[in-house]
Parts: structure tokens; C-alpha cells; sequence
């Protein structure tokens, strides 16, 4: 327990590895349910819950006034803290070798690993895979990904991936190694190629 505890206790570990203290405080939230009721883990596995939601329906039978919330100082240079290292990773990816693509247009997410994204201000860095449909055509990206949208993580509007290679380009369409091939126009630049579907 105190190997799990260490990550709660971390402020900036916590705060910056997310995946790590959901660990931890999903064994606490386990370990608080078994004070309140030894037979939960029987109600539980029927219940299509999360463990989080399954929990908070007996704690909200418990009310705890409070005025106001203040954050601190040591709260907030945490919080920079996180959003440097997350502002870092959009850096170092933008800066990657290879060849790199945009593209623009009517994306939907179809799936990816949410325990793989790297958030920040309406964009997302997917560190492992992003399955996307582009023009009622689907496509599993095996490869880090910046995916741009507004509101919704699921309504992309742009997608910035580095590729090893270069495109093979068509007349109106992009075949893309590994993923296949996207129509649309592109236009090459200075800094890669646009594409937009």
C-alpha cells in the first residue's frame, strides 16, 4: 500500500502522471470501500459503473460544508510546473526528423488509448495510435499524432503526424505508408505538406 500511497503524496508526480496516481488512489478509493461495506466488490462486478462512480454514490450521502476553496501558491506552481512539461512534449514533437504532414479538414476519432494523450489548449499529442475516419474512410495510425479540434477531443479539425517518408502523391489523393491512401488536395511547402479533405 505505501508503494501506491508514494504517488498520491507526490504532488507533481501525481499531477503529471496521471495513469501512475489513478493506481494509487483506485486502490484507496478500493480500500475506503471495503470500510464501508465488505460486500461491494460483488455489487460492483454487476454493476456497469466505474469504480470512481460506484464509490462517490456513497459518499454523496455524506455533505461537508465548505465556504470557499483557495489554491495555493505550491498548488499553482504545480499546475506551471505540469504545463511546462506538457508544452515541452508539443515542442520536442514539432521538432521531430521526418517528413511532416497536415491535415486539414472533417476528422473524426474513432479511437484511441485515452491513457496515451498528452493534453493541451485544444490539441492532444497521441503517443501510440489514433484510428481516425476522413470521407466515410477509416485509418489506424500506428504513430505519435498532434490532433487538433474545438470542444470535442472526437471532432478533429486538423491531425499533424511525422512520417519516416514521403508521401506518394496522386493527382487528388496522398497514399501514406502503413496507413493508405487519403483523397484530397495538398499543396507541399517550406515546412511539409498540407493536405485538405
Amino acid at each position: 500500500m505505501h508503494k501506491f500511497s508514494s504517488y498520491l503524496i507526490d504532488e507533481l508526480e501525481s499531477s503529471a502522471n496521471i495513469r501512475r496516481s489513478c493506481y494509487g488512489s483506485g486502490l484507496f478509493i478500493c480500500l475506503l470501500l471495503d470500510e464501508l461495506r465488505s460486500d461491494w466488490k460483488e455489487e460492483f462486478m454487476k454493476s456497469e459503473l466505474s469504480l470512481y462512480a460506484f464509490f462517490k454514490q456513497f459518499v454523496d450521502q455524506v455533505v461537508i460544508p465548505f465556504e470557499e476553496i483557495s489554491i495555493s501558491k505550491e498548488t499553482e506552481d504545480i499546475m506551471q510546473s505540469v504545463k511546462t512539461i506538457r508544452e515541452k512534449e508539443f515542442i520536442d514533437f514539432i521538432s521531430l526528423d521526418g517528413y511532416h504532414l497536415y491535415i486539414e479538414g472533417d476528422i473524426k476519432s474513432t479511437g484511441f488509448n485515452p491513457m496515451g494523450i498528452i493534453g493541451g489548449d485544444e490539441k492532444c499529442i497521441h503517443k501510440n495510435n489514433l484510428r481516425i475516419q476522413i470521407n466515410d474512410a477509416e485509418y489506424f495510425l500506428e504513430k505519435p499524432v498532434i490532433s487538433y479540434y474545438t470542444a470535442d477531443l472526437r471532432n478533429i479539425n486538423k491531425l499533424h503526424l511525422v512520417l519516416d517518408e514521403p508521401p506518394t502523391f496522386n493527382k487528388d489523393s496522398l497514399i501514406l505508408n502503413g496507413i493508405g491512401e487519403i483523397k484530397g488536395q495538398y499543396e507541399v511547402k517550406e515546412d511539409g505538406c498540407w493536405l485538405q479533405c
